[in-house]
């Protein structure tokens, strides 16, 4: 049972009424008050501008640095009563001001950081009130403290790179009507299922991590109202601290992807942390692999097609997975992958914005360096091992072990008795593209080879996704039938690893295992009286199937269905708040005359 943590949410904030009108606030971009010239002249002007900040300014900056210490003091707890996507705002915002504060202390802070930043915040609100409109609320009076709190400093920063100021007290006003707005919560026992509406199956793995079964919720008896489904129970006392208990909650309640493994509730039982998933019709992929000795290269193409398409939504989410690897990988006939396990995700800042940050890319490689590492060790990268600066570079690396892996059949550094050995191997980054009789195409080989790159800041998406995209690797590939699920291609490996029912419907076979007897049984678990908010979460199509089975209603696998998610396009250079920008007035110079701003 989580311990330690505080319960008591300090954050509350009065807000007085709105002075402005903030219809512009959402289509600002259609108007541009600055050229894309002039934020051009200005990014050169940064270097000047920031050695002017610092001699001209120390207040400034000494203010800034105390009132963040403190924002962040107060704000970056874990709080048992949030939800997971509460949780995800106020990691997302204190990561993003954290960003600031440290740029303020190396003396590297420029205008471009605090814009795209708040920018970046103002989407993600937008984001929420669509997703979790109290979740929003909640960053939308962080966001506001955090464009007070950052005025003053952005003003000057802008100003000295010669470009008008953004009014970011008039901005931060824009988002009083989402602070006060009277949110009805719904109970958090309307979020939970009865554990005794789900019936097992069979199980599907067991070990010292818990225990995942195939169940089936709803009628036991009338095949029209159940639904299959995942049922994974992780014993409470595998996670004592609550910030890494809800890390995959968040991630399930956030992600909404065709190749991404669909989180339907997550909640708490007498002995476990419980999360019912989707019932994914196929196997690991590390046993596909196994099974036929390495798959082809078309096989490989379409499976990375897919990988790196969930891997960019993710990304874009600021989720980093951290053990991308074959058996993290359900893949179905024809190919269709789904990743699974989000354990071990860190939570960083993703980009929610329809423009393109230069500080989300420059984040790829060196977003943290707190000497953490998680995962597999064979698909490390080499900054992992040597403790250095990471992002989510680090992903795109194990992709490169993973499609070596898939092809080859084996892994391209090896050693299973010495770490240390392994870790040398891995630092060199030594390893063959041709093994016996098995040689890929001269595009598999630099796919490969890109991804695996030790000069972290030139490996293969460092720069930008569309790299992944853009590789010959995928040449003639159709990115948006791919997403649509209508590419598929014959793989003996899976097919050999399931069974074709007498309903038509596919079934994984189940591997000739004995899980023994010392793992925690669905059948045992009893209801818990303690449910805790961080801990849970329900889709809106677990939901509906959950009013269909109390109605005694008939119900099926499309019930579970959730709206689409809109992704972000990406597609515009504006400055969203190019209607709030003015010159601040200065003083005339000894000879009458008045400096432009």
């Amino acid at each position: 049972m989580p311990h330690s943590v505080e319960t008591e949410d300090k954050t509350s904030e009065s807000s007085r009424d709105i002075r402005i009108e903030s219809k512009d606030i959402r289509a600002v971009s259609k108007h541009p008050s600055v050229s894309m010239f002039q934020e051009i002249k200005a990014l050169g002007n940064r270097r000047r501008a920031l050695k002017k900040l610092f001699r001209s300014n120390p207040k400034t900056v000494e203010n800034t640095i105390v009132n963040i210490e403190t924002f962040l003091r107060d704000s970056r707890k874990v709080r048992l009563h949030r939800s997971p996507r509460h949780h995800w705002a106020m990691e997302v915002s204190c990561l993003t001001l954290f960003e600031v504060y440290l740029k303020l202390k190396k003396k590297s802070v420029t205008f471009e950081h605090v814009r795209e930043n708040l920018e970046n915040m103002y989407a993600l609100v937008d984001f929420l009130d669509v997703e979790s409109p109290s979740a929003a609320q909640y960053l939308a009076r962080q966001l506001k403290r955090m464009m007070i709190l950052l005025a003053d400093l952005s003003s000057k920063l802008e100003h000295y790179a010669g470009l008008k100021a953004t009014k970011w007290t008039m901005v931060a006003e824009t988002l009083t009507p989402i602070i006060e707005r009277q949110e009805h919560d719904t109970s958090l026992a309307d979020s939970i299922p009865s554990i005794k509406d789900f019936s097992v199956s069979r199980i599907l793995g067991a070990g010292g991590f818990g225990a995942v079964y195939k169940a089936r919720y709803g009628s036991e008896t009338d095949l029209r109202r159940g639904v299959f489904c995942t049922v994974k129970l992780v014993p409470r006392a595998m996670f004592e601290v609550a910030k890494h208990a809800c890390v995959d909650k968040v991630v399930g309640s956030c992600s909404r992807h065709p190749f991404i493994a669909r989180y339907f509730s997550t909640f708490l039982s007498s002995q476990a942390f419980v999360t019912v998933q989707e019932y994914i019709r196929g196997v690991d992929l590390s046993r596909a692999v196994k099974r036929q000795k390495g798959l082809k290269e078309e096989q490989v193409r379409l499976i990375m097609a897919q990988v790196g398409l969930a891997l960019n939504h993710m990304h874009l989410k600021g989720f980093i997975h951290r053990d991308i690897k074959p058996s993290n990988m359900m893949v179905m006939p024809g190919c269709v992958v789904k990743l699974i396990d989000f354990d071990t995700i860190k939570i960083g800042i993703g980009c929610f914005t329809q423009k393109k940050l230069n500080t989300y890319n420059a984040r790829t490689y060196c977003e943290f360096n707190d000497r953490e590492s998680a995962g597999t060790l064979p698909y490390f990268p080499p900054e992992v091992i040597k403790v250095q600066y990471y992002g989510r570079a680090l992903d795109w690396w194990a992709v490169g072990v993973t499609t070596y892996q898939c092809f080859f059949g084996k892994l391209p550094f090896r050693n299973e008795k010495d770490d240390e050995d392994l870790k040398r191997k891995i630092i060199e980054c030594k390893y063959q593209l041709e093994l016996n009789d098995i040689r890929p195409s001269s595009v598999l080989r630099d796919f490969i080879t890109q991804l695996m790159t030790k000069k972290v800041s030139m490996r293969l998406c460092s720069k930008s996704f569309s790299e992944y995209l853009n590789h010959d690797f995928f040449a003639g590939i159709s990115w948006s039938q791919i997403e649509r699920g209508q590419v598929t291609l014959p793989c003996q490996g899976i097919d050999s690893l399931c069974q074709v029912q007498n309903s038509g419907v596919c079934s994984p076979i189940p591997p000739d295992k004995d899980f023994g007897d010392e793992y925690l049984k669905l059948s045992e678990q009893k209801e818990s009286k303690d449910q805790i908010e961080l801990f849970t979460y329900l889709s809106p199509g677990f939901r509906n199937v959950m009013q269909k089975h109390h109605r005694r209603q008939p119900m099926n696998e499309g019930d579970l269905e959730d709206p689409p998610e809109a992704q972000p396009k990406q597609t515009t250079r504006r400055y969203r708040f190019g209607n709030y920008l003015y010159r601040p007035k200065t003083r005339k110079s000894k000879r009458g005359t008045a400096r432009n701003a």
